[in-house]
């Protein structure tokens, strides 16, 4: 069993040993929970292993994106050869099939598949949810086949993480990663848990993350204090 490194520091961690190779991972949560991120820093590991990846986005521009990246430091992405962007232009007027993503992994031998989000696929079947469902898993199994790991993104409406509703597309992937926020008295928390990970172990627990210069950060050796903060006032009570 091979894995291959998320990029972020910490996470490979609680994944205890990081991603398992051509599995399909969903990043799911709220608007600023770190989604895009992660996604940005999964992208610099492959570039870093001299690995060619392609992000499809369907919010930014290429030149958002490398501004983005430029931000937060993570300058093995600037300028890169290896770096293959889709962005929204070209998915929203050229492609009307799943062919030209797939053609692209073949031709320049991609093994990190990164959709930022999975909208991409309401553009191609936003009329037939079932056709849309069938779409993601007929391309998740391409995919596999090849032996290519994908990573995409979808949006929560809520921050809560015990109220969170889980639509079909969760069900779809082999890994499910929560991003949220938990109060923390007038401010929030940023917080991290691994839903599911098929085929592989992996930490249940929830971790407090940070973004500062470099990205996102999970703080594998500790709690968020906001969850300590509610235990201790829940047994003060009883």
């Amino acid at each position: 069993m091979n894995f291959i490194k998320s990029g972020v520091k910490g996470l490979d961690i609680i994944l205890k040993g990081g991603i398992r190779e051509g599995n399909s991972v969903l990043i799911t949560g709220a608007a600023g929970t770190g989604k895009s991120i992660l996604c940005l820093q999964f992208a610099q590991e492959a570039v870093k292993n001299k690995e060619p990846v392609l992000l499809i986005t369907t919010e930014e521009s290429k030149e958002n994106i490398l501004d983005y990246a430029k931000t937060l430091g993570l300058n093995e992405l600037l300028n890169s050869k290896l770096l293959n962007i889709m962005e929204r232009s070209e998915i929203k007027y050229q492609m009307k099939t799943l062919t030209d993503p797939i053609k692209i992994v073949k031709e320049k031998k991609i093994k990190r598949v990164i959709f930022d989000s999975i909208t991409f696929f309401d553009f191609l079947y936003i009329k037939d949810k079932t056709e849309y469902r069938t779409a993601i898993l007929d391309f998740i199994k391409n995919m596999k086949e090849n032996n290519v790991t994908v990573m995409m993104t979808s949006q929560k409406s809520t921050l809560d993480i015990d109220r969170l509703e889980y639509p079909i597309e969760d069900f779809l992937f082999d890994g499910l990663i929560i991003l949220t926020r938990i109060r923390k008295g007038s401010s929030f928390e940023r917080v991290i848990h691994i839903a599911k990970m098929r085929g592989q172990d992996h930490s249940l627990d929830i971790f407090p993350l940070t973004i500062g210069k470099g990205g996102i950060e999970v703080h594998d050796k500790e709690l968020p204090f906001s969850l300590i903060e509610r235990d201790e006032s829940m047994s003060s009570k009883l």
